[in-house]
């Protein structure tokens, strides 16, 4: 008998509808018309003539649910009616239709028995772990590996974590007996693990309660939360028993918090940030309640809880888990109340709740403190807070009387794998040092500044010159920010952008390079940062861009970092700086540009937001359209796009970018053409392949390895005066012939004229034996070729004839030592270096580097003799404290004890005359390049600057090189040689290091001037040929011509 026994099709108002009692009564007066229903009767739709869906209803009668039963006979034949006997037809699509039956039902048990089969069969109980595969972990003064469970074990040894950490050893043996940890350790170190194998271990076990929370960690940055969340999973051993699985939650903003929910129904670890934690938890009565019940709470990275944002809901969620009275929970009690949850007071905090605090970076007074609140007792009055970290450590209620504080931080603050170095340089250049950086070093470099505002204005810069840059920052979207960090890790050549979001905790896989765009505003945010580099045992640098104005800031800074030397300077190859220069600008202008067009864009968007949404029509201004002297559409200016002119420049701008970025960098001196010229080992690192991809004329090499060979190269200068005592000091004649030998091998054929020459005998003997040598390996050399020395300083002593005053003292011996303080170019101080080489005294060139230079040019530094000075060159006599700061102040004051001066009253103010006439000359070659300002980049003045060179070549050189040809002659024609008599004086050297610097800066002009000055051809080559002077300009003490006072611009030297 089939379930229905009639079908009758109905229209709906024919049917017996009943009216519905509901609580709704009171809206009927709103449009609230009622409510009906029916029983026996179904529903069927069919199609209408234009293909629309019709509802019928069809009532049922009589509806009965009787079970089918093929061998059920019928009881009673009255009741059935006789079966109609069926045609042949009938019966052969009957068996047709009984067969495909079959055939479906075969294939479905088929399709069963497959699916079966595919799944997953459990898995069998694996075998005890044989430790012996982690020594490390099972020797014999470590029993780890007989406390933590062998899942856990093989956890391990899969991942290849075959050796704990020191804070992993000492903070297991301290958690695995259930003793509250406190553990700072440097930044790399596996705190993560050191925290998390006791709580899986005890997941593992199944000793967490179902009411109960396994572990409650706590982060400061979501990015940390799901980088401990992820490190916590892939340990999680794989165990049958449901019961002991670990699945951990994360609970951070930006994500769905539903998503979140749905995962905390079966978490038995959260990581969370206390903020979106906080929000969940007032959302949430049953995780509150295993949350005040959890067996662990962790706080990573403890210092940066106490900052702006995180300390109001870490202070509630800390006082949730206290063991505290009612009132203490006065404070946030209120909160849980008004969610209609309220804080269920019968489920009281554990008494055996282990806490565990880590961080790179805590007080050292913080352990003193703690053991005094838990020795004076709850009753006592509350002792002085030192700082908020110390406070927030105050507040957490340890079940253990004495935690157990492990302080593993390094002396220095930290790791030994990192090196550290500095780059001064003014504030408008750190984007152009930067971008140097990034092509001189290619890898992971991890930037970071200290706002959002300069990763927004860095981004499209550093995107514009072709460089894979990514933000990081708190304004991101969650998403945005994962992909992100993703896209960094998986480029081997990448740059991160970041504020110090990404500097706590963040394990970036291999970042090569850590910068600090701008000086860290604390330490620990310095050592924080820097941890982001030199993980794990790995190498590492972190390089700090230090500008005039962030000078006292950064030593106050290193002061507290106990770096009393300060930090090392990187070594930058200045000679490229103008052609980076060059894109800097364009990529400026373009972005510019481009920032101008999306600002235009946003404005107009948002004033037809604001406008729909008022339901107003904009002015006609907005909707005007213009049109340009073709009768063409222009684009509206002022709202979303550029002028036809605007758009020209920028098309320029770009193509001329392009063809910058498509020429390779060359440092001065080599040629893409010719590859072998100026002695170059370019063709050989070419075929080495070691050059460097982006710069020719630089080796291949890693920023850790030049600042490694610069300070194995750096050795402090201690000079020792020498007196006649230890002048023939005897030494062991195998090591004075083996300096002897090598003296003969550096300089070769200029040793006979080194022996004989006292004032180059002292220098070279410096200069060949190494700096830092032993001193009475020189003495002794003194000792052999005393007598020559002693002649020659007794002959010039002698000579009557002679109207200057000679050097005093023997050179080399410490009774002249001087120190110039200068900046490491060809610049002023070149006169005063010139003065030094020619009197062949002692020495120093900048001897603290420009961290002293910048130190005196902030005018903040006495420069001695109660002296400030305005700018260098700043020289410091050392044998009587004297500090002199301009190089015309300096070489009258050297010139009398350098022998560079005369004796006679009316010759001391000629040579000083000239000599000052040759400095303005210096200062007009100068202003050829930088006519409107010195803090102006070349290319900001360049058509300015292109102006003053023509007048410079044409009138200014020729006008001064008159002035001293007609000297030379007249003193000529008296036997004189010198601008000043007939001996050498510092004017002298003042107009070679001119004239030379013009060759260089002026080729052409040069070349087609000096021929007709004779004297002056005469002098410059009578200058140059002596003897000190062919090996100062052979040494690397003479600088070369880079970015100082004379640099060749071929557009200034046209013709």
């Amino acid at each position: 008998m089939p379930p229905y026994a009639l079908n009758k099709r109905k229209r709906g108002q024919d049917l017996s509808w009943k009216k519905v009692d509901h609580k709704f009564a009171d809206a009927e007066g709103d449009g609230w018309m009622g409510l009906e229903e029916i029983d026996g009767v179904d529903v069927d739709f069919e199609e209408g003539h234009s293909g629309e869906r019709i509802v019928k209803l069809r009532s049922v009668q009589n509806v009965v649910d009787v079970p089918f039963e093929e061998d059920e006979e019928p009881d009673d034949a009255q009741d059935t009616q006789p079966e109609k006997k069926k045609s042949r037809k009938e019966l052969k699509k009957a068996e047709k239709r009984d067969a495909a039956k079959k055939k479906r039902a075969s294939a479905k048990q088929a399709k069963r028995e497959e699916d079966e089969a595919k799944k997953p069969k459990e898995p069998a109980p694996e075998p005890e772990f044989d430790v012996t595969k982690l020594p490390e972990w099972s020797a014999d003064n470590l029993s780890i590996a007989k406390d933590l469970p062998s899942a856990l074990l093989r956890s391990l040894h899969e991942n290849n974590i075959v050796t704990p950490t020191p804070i992993q050893k000492e903070s297991l043996k301290a958690s695995m007996i259930r003793k509250d940890v406190i553990g700072i350790a440097e930044t790399g170190s596996g705190k993560t693990l050191a925290y998390g194998l006791p709580i899986l271990s005890r997941i593992v076990e199944g000793e967490i309660p179902e009411e109960s929370l396994a572990a409650l960690v706590l982060c400061p940055t979501r990015e940390l939360a799901l980088q401990v969340a992820g490190e916590l999973k892939k340990f999680a051993p794989r165990v049958q028993d449901i019961s002991r699985r670990v699945n951990v939650a994360t609970v951070v903003g930006g994500m769905s918090i539903q998503k979140q929910k749905r995962q905390l129904q079966y978490a038995n670890i959260v990581v969370a940030t206390p903020g979106r934690l906080w929000e969940v938890l007032l959302d949430d009565g049953t995780l509150a309640k295993r949350a005040i019940r959890s067996q662990f709470l962790v706080i990573d990275e403890a210092d940066r809880m106490i900052e702006a944002g995180h300390f109001e809901e870490m202070d509630k969620i800390l006082r949730m888990t206290q063991r505290t009275s009612k009132s203490s929970t006065a404070a946030f009690q209120d909160e849980f109340e008004s969610t209609e949850i309220g804080l269920p007071e019968e489920v009281p905090a554990t008494d055996d709740m282990q806490t565990m605090v880590f961080s790179a970076t805590l007080s050292k007074d913080l352990q003193q403190n703690l053991k005094r609140k838990r020795k004076a007792g709850s009753g006592k009055k509350k002792q002085e807070v030192k700082s908020s970290l110390d406070d927030l450590l105050m507040r957490l209620d340890f079940r253990d009387l004495e935690p157990s504080i492990i302080d593993l931080s390094p002396v220095n603050k930290v790791v030994s794998t990192l090196e550290e170095a500095r780059v001064d340089c003014l504030s408008t250049d750190k984007d152009l040092y930067l971008y140097y950086f990034l092509l001189r070093y290619p890898g992971k470099t991890l930037v970071f500044v200290s706002s959002i505002d300069a990763i927004r204005r860095m981004i499209p810069l550093l995107e514009t010159l072709k460089q894979h840059v990514f933000p990081l920052h708190s304004g991101l979207q969650q998403r945005q920010r994962l992909r992100n960090f993703d896209r960094f890790k998986s480029l081997p050549n990448a740059v991160m952008i970041a504020t110090d979001v990404a500097a706590r905790g963040l394990d970036v896989p291999s970042v090569d390079h850590v910068i600090h765009y701008q000086v860290p505003r604390t330490a620990d945010a310095y050592i924080h940062r820097s941890g982001r580099t030199a993980r794990a045992q790995r190498s590492g640098l972190a390089v700090m861009f230090v500008c005039p104005e962030e000078r006292r800031m950064s030593n106050d800074l290193l002061k507290q970092l106990n770096r009393d030397n300060g930090l090392a300077h990187l070594q930058i190859q200045f000679n490229i700086l103008d052609q980076l220069k060059a894109r800097i600008n364009l990529a400026t202008k373009i972005e510019a540009t481009r920032h101008k067009t999306t600002k235009a864009k946003f404005d107009s968007n948002w004033e037809k937001e604001a406008a729909d949404a008022l339901g107003v029509d904009l002015d006609s201004d907005h909707e005007e359209t213009q049109y340009n002297s073709r009768g063409q559409k222009k684009k509206r200016v002022g709202v979303a796009n550029l002028t036809d002119k605007e758009e020209n420049a920028l098309e320029k701008q770009k193509a001329e970018l392009k063809n910058l970025l498509s020429q390779p960098l060359m440092i001065r001196g080599v040629s893409s053409k010719y590859l072998t010229t100026n002695q170059s080992t370019l063709a050989n690192e070419m075929v080495n392949n070691d050059n460097h991809k982006n710069i020719l004329g630089v080796s291949k090499s890693t920023a850790l390895n030049d600042l490694k060979k610069k300070n194995e190269e750096t050795i402090e200068i201690k000079r020792e005066p020498l007196s006649n005592s230890n002048l023939n000091a005897p030494i062991e004649s195998t090591h004075f012939e083996k300096e002897k030998e090598r003296l003969v091998k550096e300089i070769g054929h200029e040793f006979e004229q080194a022996l004989n020459n006292s004032n180059m005998l002292g220098r070279r003997l410096e200069e060949v034996l190494g700096v830092g040598k032993e001193f009475n390996t020189i003495a002794a050399l003194w000792g052999v070729f005393g007598n020559i020395v002693g002649k020659d300083t007794k002959e010039d002593d002698n000579d009557s004839s002679s109207s200057i005053i000679h050097p005093q003292g023997i050179p080399g011996t410490g009774s002249t030592d001087y120190e110039l303080i200068y900046w490491p170019i060809p610049g002023r101080g070149e006169f005063i270096r010139l003065c030094f080489e020619h009197a062949g005294v002692s020495y120093v060139d900048t001897p603290g580097g420009i961290d002293q230079v910048m130190e005196y040019v902030s005018g903040d530094v006495d420069i001695g003799n109660n002296n400030i000075a305005f700018a260098t060159p700043i020289l410091k006599d050392n044998t009587n404290g004297v500090a002199i700061a301009q190089t015309p102040a300096i070489l009258l004051y050297l010139s009398t004890r350098l022998g560079l001066s005369s004796d006679d009253e009316i010759q001391k103010i000629q040579i000083h005359q000239h000599a000052l006439t040759a400095l303005d000359l210096c200062s007009e070659a100068h202003n050829t390049h930088h006519p409107i300002s010195a803090n102006l980049y070349y290319e900001d003045q360049k058509v300015e600057s292109e102006r003053f060179s023509e007048s410079f070549r044409n009138e200014r050189i020729p006008k001064f090189l008159t002035h001293f040809e007609t000297i030379l002659s007249k003193n000529l024609k008296a036997q004189k040689k010198y601008l000043v008599g007939d001996h050498i004086t510092y004017a002298d050297y003042a107009l070679w290091q001119v004239i030379d610097g013009l060759k260089f800066a002026f080729p052409k002009r040069m070349q087609t001037l000096l021929p007709d000055y004779k004297n002056i051809n005469g002098f410059y080559d009578n200058i140059k040929s002596q003897d000190h002077m062919l090996s100062y300009l052979k040494s690397d003490r003479r600088l070369p011509y880079t970015d100082g006072i004379f640099r060749h611009y071929p557009e200034l030297d046209a013709e």
